[in-house]
């Protein structure tokens, strides 16, 4: 089976400026040639706003979309290739049911990928091989074959909001399918797009018609300038800071040697986050080769700093992964995907569809809750609104159950390692307890602490220290080092939240005082010291209710429909 998956081979051969790149970065051939595509798929999204016609704008999205993926990855490409035929296939003959196969044939796929090419591993040694795409792919197919199947198999009253704005009931050409499947280099490291936005975008429908209030091109190239910025200040931030700052000085006896505080905090620096794909590993692997300890652990750091030094490292990891999102985002801003709708109070155009991650939000995020809806929004999504929901029986709240399968659903789909499997596990016990901390906040804290910058300050460092903690295991993945790693800290953070989400349930909160009073003070944005807010109403959250925000409510940062229907 591994002769059979593991394909490679490349027909475009070594050329002279591509060795002239390696000698200048260090890089090798295939991350060279990764970076060259990535810079083609910006240059690619400014190219197609210029094709009006729907067939040749899908044509163009085709053949760039796999040629800029053949470049680097060569034969491996052919992987997305069969799983978009099998999938085509399946919404032709069997319409009815081609969302469940569609689940059935890319989720299998992709794991004897992950298990092939042992992907967690070779990605943390900065190896590049398509598994990435092939992940963004599952999620396109699947989210597609789920919205045929929707309006092949259901009344339009049994569709929720959401599910009506994005299904379709013709089945596209197999042009326009491949131009969605490829989208001018959106597998490089997505962001994930629904078919029936990138549908209305390529034949010049819903907003981008030009009968319709005409999408001013000014606000595309502001979204993909900004985006662009942001990916240039990250990768600059990340190459320069990781030669002093690297997360080399974690695994040095200095940090064996800690008191447990210092340990708790040094945490945050071993995040390396979810998803970042394989143009985050181009970044680490341009970074120079460093001396196992740096300068920083050459003078000797004080535990006094030790929580400087911490903050320092973990931004800087982070930092890879907003330069990959951000320039995927970039791409799809230039070619005007990113319009989202205009504003119903002042009329003024709102972007941000396409928008993957939102830096300073997550950094300074100070509910779990949140966080979700500023990482990774686009995968996020998709786990909401094609497994929690789903999974919920009409009628019914969502249970601890639900959002437990969920987070189990995304660490299958990162890999088959025991680390994935921990952080997503654990994760929704981060999620969970949240918002036994919201219920409480808003009926027992009053309204001027919870306004006050030292109770949000934290409120940050509680909700990184969990995420960081779970973190260690998506970066270690084996088990003995994963348990290792959350045993240096006496499992202090795991037990907490697990502590709080019990005690929350024996122990509910009651109603709040008022209706505008700590439930107002904990809604304030998670950048400006106003606490966490719920974008759930009602006196006492069910368990479950609360979670949709956690999975991604994108109702509070970026509505998702096109047409501009409100969210459930």
């Amino acid at each position: 089976m591994k002769s059979v998956f593991s394909l490679d081979s490349n027909i475009i051969p070594e050329m002279e400026f591509e060795r002239d790149i390696m000698r200048a970065t260090g890089i090798t051939l295939d991350l060279t040639r990764f970076a060259l595509s990535f810079g083609g798929a910006v240059l690619s999204g400014i190219a197609v706003r210029g094709i009006r016609n729907p067939t040749a704008r899908n044509l163009f999205s085709t053949v760039v979309g796999f040629l800029l993926l053949y470049y680097p990855f060569g034969s491996h490409v052919l992987h997305g290739v069969i799983t978009s035929l099998a999938t085509y296939l399946v919404m032709w003959l069997i319409p009815r049911k081609c969302g469940t196969l569609a689940w059935l044939i890319c989720f299998p796929y992709l794991t004897v990928l992950h298990v092939v090419n042992a992907s967690g591993v070779n990605w943390n040694a900065g190896n590049l091989d398509f598994t990435g795409g092939q992940m963004v792919l599952t999620l396109k197919l699947i989210s597609m074959a789920v919205c045929f199947q929707d309006a092949n198999s259901k009344k339009d009253e049994e569709l929720s909001s959401y599910q009506r704005a994005h299904v379709f009931r013709s089945l596209p050409s197999l042009l326009e399918y491949l131009g969605f499947v490829f989208a001018f280099g959106n597998l490089l490291a997505g962001p994930v797009i629904e078919f029936r936005d990138y549908q209305m975008w390529a034949n010049r429908e819903g907003p981008w018609d030009p009968r319709a209030k005409r999408v001013p091109w000014t606000g595309d190239f502001a979204a993909g300038v900004r985006a662009f910025v942001t990916a240039v200040l990250s990768v600059s931030f990340y190459l320069y800071m990781e030669r002093t700052w690297n997360f080399r000085l974690l695994a040095t006896p200095w940090y064996a040697a800690q008191p447990l505080l210092v340990k708790l905090v040094t945490m945050q620096a071993r995040r390396r986050g979810a998803g970042g794909g394989t143009a985050a590993r181009v970044v680490a692997a341009a970074a120079p080769a460093l001396p196992l300890r740096p300068r920083a652990a050459r003078r000797g750091v004080r535990p006094a700093h030790a929580a400087a030094v911490a903050q320092v490292i973990g931004t800087t990891y982070r930092t890879r992964y907003y330069f990959a999102w951000s320039l995927g985002h970039c791409s799809l801003a230039f070619a005007g995907l990113d319009f989202l709708k205009w504003d119903s109070q002042t009329q003024a155009g709102v972007w941000g569809r396409c928008r993957n991650a939102q830096p300073l939000k997550v950094e300074f995020c100070d509910s779990s809750r949140l966080l979700a809806g500023y990482w990774n929004t686009t995968t996020g999504t998709f786990l909401r609104r094609y497994v929690y929901e789903r999974l919920t029986v009409p009628g019914k709240k969502p249970t601890f159950v639900t959002l437990m399968v969920t987070q189990l659903v995304s660490g299958v789909w990162h890999g088959l390692y025991p680390g994935y499997i921990m952080f997503f596990a654990g994760s929704a016990i981060f999620f969970a307890h949240s918002t036994v901390l919201f219920n409480w906040e808003r009926a027992y804290v009053p309204p001027l602490l919870a306004r006050s910058p030292l109770w949000w300050a934290a409120k940050v460092f509680l909700t990184k220290q969990g995420l960081d903690f779970l973190a260690m295991a998506f970066l270690w993945l084996t088990w003995r080092e994963c348990v290792a790693a959350w045993a240096s800290v006496h499992y202090l953070p795991l037990i907490y939240m697990s502590s709080v989400l019990v005690l929350g349930n024996v122990f509910p909160a009651r109603a709040p005082r008022r209706a505008g009073g700590a439930a107002g003070a904990a809604g304030g944005d998670a950048n400006g010291g106003g606490g966490g807010g719920d974008p759930v109403s009602g006196d006492h959250l069910h368990l479950g209710e609360g979670i949709k925000s956690a999975l991604v409510d994108g109702a509070a940062s970026r509505p998702d429909l096109a047409n501009g229907v409100k969210q459930d």
